[in-house]
C-alpha cells in the first residue's frame, strides 16, 4: 500500500509538471513567427547558422572564428555563440525561417523549467518545485523573451539553475567531479553571457555574508564548508574550460570585450541615474508591464511586485523564526538581492536595457513560491489560531496564488491578441517578412541599407540571395566618408535603397541622403512602401534617377 500510495504521488508530480510544461508550449508556440524577425535573432543566431549549414562563408563577430572556417566564437564582445550551433540542425530541416531560430529558444526553455522544478524539488519539496516552475512557466517576461531567437541567451539561465544545484550537491554529498562541475559552470556562464558576473558577484556575496562571524574570529570554520586542495584545483581548473572560448575571442581580437567594458565605464559614471533607471526597468519587467511594447502593448500585472515583497519579508520572518540559515531557498533569496544591486553599479557593453533582468527571473519566482507555502505555517507559529482559522489562511493563500497566475495567463493571451493586431512593432515588426519577399523578387540584388534594423533578416529570410550593404553609420550625424560609402557601393540607378519611414527611423539619413543624390546631378524617387499589419508604412524602397 505504501508503494502505491508513493507511485500515485509520484505519477501526480510527473503529471502535474507535465501540464505546465504544455502551458508553457502552447503560450510559446501560438503565433510562433510574431513578431517580426530582430535584427538580432538573425545577425545573432539565424545567418551564421544559415552559412554554416550550406557550407557558405560565415559571417562572424569582429571576423573572429575557429579552424579553417572560421567558426564564430562570440556574436558580441559579451555574449558567446551557443545558439548559433543550437540552431543549425532546425534551420538545416525548416530553412531561412524564423520558426528555425525560435524553436530552439522554446526547447530550451522547456528544459529551463525541468531543471528548474529538479533543483528546487532537491533543496526544497516538490510542491515548492512545481509552484516555482508553474510561475516561471506563465510569467510573460519569461514566455515572451523565449520565445525570440538570442535576445535573452536561455543558455545562461539553464547554466545559472545547474550552478546552483551543482553548488548544493558539493555541500551535500562533496567530491570533486561537484567541485569540476561548478568551476566549468561558473566559467561557461561569463562565456554564455558577460552578465553573468552577477551572479557570480552574488554567489560570492552569500559566502561573505554568511561567514562573516567566522571572518571577524579568524575561525576556520567555514560555511558551508572548508574546501580541500582539490576542490580549489577543481573549480579553478572547471572555471578556466568553461571560459576558455571567451578566452580564445579575446586572445584573437586584441581583448575587445575588455576595452569595449572600459569604454562604458567611462561614459556611464552617474550611480543614482542609473540606479533609478535600473529600477524602473526591474519592476517593469517584474510586472510584464510597459517594457513589453514592442508586442503591442501588455496589460501586466502589478500583483508581482506584491508578491515579491511579500515574499521576501515571509523569508526573512522565517529566518528570524526558526534560524533557518541552511535552508536554501533562503539562500536564494541572498544571491537575488545582491545580484541586483550589483547590476546598477556595473553598466553592460549593450546599454540599459530591461532584458538584462531576465537573468533573475527564476531567483525571483522560487522565492515567492516558497514564500507562499510558508505563510501558514508561520501566521500559525506567530499566532494561536483555531483549526478552522488555520484553513481559511490556506484557502486564502491559495486563492491569492491563483489569482496571481490567472492574471499572468490573461496577460499573455491579450499579448497574443495584440499581436495578431499590430504584427510587431518597429524593429520587431513582420512587415520584414513581406519586405524580404518584395526584394527577393525583383531583378536587382544591389540592395543598401540607410538605417539599422533590418539588413541581416533579408540576407536570411532570403536565403543569402539578397545581402544588403549597410552604410548609415551610428554617429547622430554622418560621418564625413558617408558619402564615399555610397560611391562605393553600387552607385547606380539600378540599386534599390532601404529606409525606414521618417516616423520609425533609428538613425536618419533622410536629408543627407537626398542632399547628396542632388548634388551628383540625380533625384530620389520612391519605388514601393512596405506595409506593417495595422496598415501603417514601415520601410521605403528608393531608387536614383538623373533629374
Amino acid at each position: 500500500m505504501k508503494k502505491l500510495l508513493q507511485s500515485i504521488r509520484s505519477n501526480k508530480v510527473v503529471l502535474t509538471l507535465f501540464i505546465i510544461l504544455i502551458l508553457y508550449t502552447y503560450i510559446s508556440v501560438y503565433q510562433l513567427n510574431l513578431p517580426g524577425l530582430h535584427y538580432d535573432e538573425a545577425n545573432e543566431a539565424g545567418l551564421p547558422a544559415l552559412q554554416i549549414a550550406n557550407q557558405q562563408t560565415i559571417n562572424t563577430f569582429r571576423n573572429v572564428g575557429f579552424g579553417k572556417q572560421n567558426f564564430p566564437i562570440m556574436v558580441q564582445d559579451y555574449i558567446g555563440a551557443l545558439h548559433i550551433y543550437l540552431s543549425i540542425p532546425f534551420i538545416t530541416i525548416l530553412g531561412p525561417t524564423s520558426i528555425g531560430i525560435r524553436i530552439p529558444s522554446i526547447l530550451l526553455g522547456l528544459t529551463i523549467l525541468i531543471v528548474n522544478f529538479g533543483y528546487i524539488r532537491t533543496i526544497s519539496n516538490e510542491k515548492i518545485g512545481l509552484l516555482a516552475t508553474l510561475l516561471l512557466a506563465n510569467h510573460p517576461s519569461f514566455v515572451f523573451w523565449n520565445r525570440q531567437g538570442t535576445l535573452i541567451a536561455s543558455f545562461t539561465l539553464i547554466v545559472l539553475l545547474c550552478l546552483l544545484w551543482a553548488c548544493h550537491n558539493w555541500h551535500t554529498k562533496s567530491g570533486w567531479k561537484s567541485a569540476l562541475l561548478i568551476g566549468f559552470l561558473s566559467g561557461l556562464g561569463v562565456y554564455s553571457k558577460i552578465i553573468f558576473l552577477w551572479i557570480l558577484g552574488g554567489i560570492f556575496g552569500l559566502i561573505v555574508i554568511m561567514n562573516i562571524k567566522a571572518l571577524l574570529r579568524k575561525s576556520k570554520n567555514i560555511w558551508p564548508k572548508k574546501p580541500t586542495k582539490t576542490d580549489i584545483v577543481c573549480v579553478t581548473s572547471g572555471f578556466f574550460i568553461g571560459i576558455t572560448p571567451l578566452l580564445l575571442f579575446l586572445y584573437k581580437g586584441q581583448g575587445s570585450t575588455l576595452t569595449r567594458t572600459t569604454e562604458i565605464f567611462k561614459t556611464n559614471t552617474n550611480i543614482v541615474t542609473i540606479l533609478l533607471g535600473r529600477l524602473d526597468q526591474f519592476i517593469a519587467v517584474l510586472t510584464s508591464s510597459n517594457y513589453l511594447w514592442y508586442l503591442g502593448g501588455s496589460p501586466g500585472n502589478r500583483l508581482w511586485l506584491a508578491a515579491l515583497a511579500i515574499g521576501l519579508f515571509i523569508i526573512y520572518l522565517d529566518i528570524r523564526k526558526n534560524q533557518l540559515h541552511n535552508m536554501y531557498p533562503h539562500y536564494i533569496s541572498y544571491i537575488f538581492i545582491i545580484s541586483f544591486l550589483l547590476i546598477p553599479l556595473t553598466p553592460t557593453p549593450s546599454g540599459m536595457f530591461p532584458h538584462h533582468f531576465a537573468l533573475l527571473t527564476p531567483l525571483w519566482t522560487t522565492i515567492v513560491a516558497f514564500s507562499i507555502v510558508r505563510i501558514p505555517s508561520l501566521i500559525k507559529q506567530s499566532i494561536s489560531l483555531k483549526k478552522s482559522y488555520y484553513f481559511a489562511t490556506i484557502i486564502l493563500v491559495i486563492w491569492s496564488t491563483s489569482f496571481l497566475v490567472s492574471r499572468d495567463l490573461i496577460s499573455n493571451l491579450l499579448i497574443h491578441r495584440n499581436l495578431m493586431v499590430t504584427g510587431g512593432e518597429s524593429p520587431h515588426s513582420d512587415a520584414i517578412y513581406n519586405l524580404a519577399n518584395h526584394l527577393d523578387k525583383l531583378e536587382s540584388k544591389h540592395v543598401v541599407s540607410l538605417d539599422w534594423g533590418f539588413a541581416p533578416q533579408i540576407q536570411y529570410l532570403t536565403n543569402n540571395r539578397i545581402k544588403p550593404i549597410e552604410i548609415y553609420g551610428f554617429t547622430t550625424n554622418p560621418e564625413n566618408d558617408f558619402h564615399n560609402r555610397i560611391d562605393s557601393f553600387y552607385p547606380h540607378t539600378n540599386t534599390i535603397y532601404i529606409m525606414h519611414t521618417k516616423d520609425k527611423t533609428f538613425i536618419d539619413r533622410h536629408e543627407h541622403f537626398n542632399e547628396y543624390v542632388a548634388k551628383i546631378g540625380y533625384q530620389t524617387k520612391k519605388k514601393n512602401s512596405i506595409l506593417q499589419t495595422n496598415g501603417t508604412p514601415i520601410f521605403e524602397l528608393l531608387t536614383i534617377e538623373k533629374q
